[in-house]
């Protein structure tokens, strides 16, 4: 699977073939960032031909964001740099996610009625097949990989799977997940009876009580800060019908609070290195 520099005879051909399939006329999406109280929002990329941009993921020197594009075709995960340059398509995947040395992607892929997970270098070349699961993520330090559907954790060296949730936890499914920090704890966005909830327990199975944070409206994967403390969160608001994001502290029981002057759809948070920033998918207005 070759990368490849997307340029402008590119963008013009998918246009092409977007209009011609008739894709819905929803406002796209972006890939945007701002600072963590709200201010300074900036688009960092918009493509036409891909109306379902999502899941940014920075890069740990802080310098590029991988994400997947969605269009006339299945999913695609790609690489800008955190200015807008250099747009990188890596092939087929969605929901990417760096390895702690920014040299290899992790992705899902949708094959055959399943969905699969891959990996492959961050420049595009030598990619091979990992595991049958959704929204890969790695441990801070390398050595593991969680993979949801149901969420479990993988041994990168044994090869060895470990669940993480016990039959009595009853999770009926989860839709993502993130490493803490130091690569203890795992946060994971479950669907247990009627609700979706954020909750919080050992990377390793059966080592302690699962822990409920939140019982909301919640959407896709939680983003754990850089320094262990706070969470960002999806949240649909229904008079608004539309998603939000919003903060809230690991420990304790306060309510999470919504980062202000945000417009349009927002989700999938992902904080800078240094905790200062947070990229996003949403479809504001330029």
């Amino acid at each position: 699977m070759k990368a490849r520099s997307i340029g402008v005879l590119a963008i013009v051909h998918s246009l092409l073939a977007a209009a011609a399939c008739a894709l819905d006329r929803q406002v796209p999406w972006g890939i945007f960032v701002m600072n963590r109280d709200g201010s300074m929002v900036r688009r960092v990329v918009h493509i036409e031909a891909f109306p379902g941009l999502a899941a940014p993921r920075w890069s740990h020197d802080g310098r590029r964001l991988v994400f997947e594009a969605r269009g006339t075709q299945p999913g695609r995960a790609l690489v800008i740099d955190a200015d807008g340059r250099n747009l990188l398509d890596l092939g087929a995947g969605a929901v990417p996610d760096w390895s702690p040395d920014d040299k290899q992607v992790i992705f899902e892929v949708p094959t055959a009625g399943r969905t699969t997970v891959w990996v492959q270098n961050a420049d595009g070349k030598g990619n091979s097949w990992l595991s049958a699961g959704t929204a890969p993520r790695w441990s801070p330090d390398g050595s593991q990989i969680a993979i949801c559907a149901p969420l479990r954790v993988l041994d990168v060296v044994s090869g060895e799977y470990q669940n993480v949730f016990v039959e009595t936890d009853n999770v009926d499914e989860t839709t993502g997940c993130d490493w803490s920090p130091d690569g203890k704890r795992l946060a994971a966005v479950v669907k247990r009876g009627d609700g979706r909830e954020l909750v919080l327990t050992s990377a390793k199975r059966g080592a302690r009580a699962l822990q409920v944070r939140l019982r909301a409206q919640l959407d896709g994967a939680p983003a754990w800060s850089p320094d262990g403390k706070q969470f960002a969160v999806t949240i649909y608001d229904p008079k608004l019908k539309a998603r939000r994001i919003h903060v809230l502290e690991v420990d304790g029981d306060d309510p999470p609070v919504l980062i202000p002057g945000q417009e349009g759809d927002n989700r999938d948070p992902a904080w800078s290195p240094d905790g200062q920033q947070l990229a996003f998918s949403g479809t504001r207005p330029p």
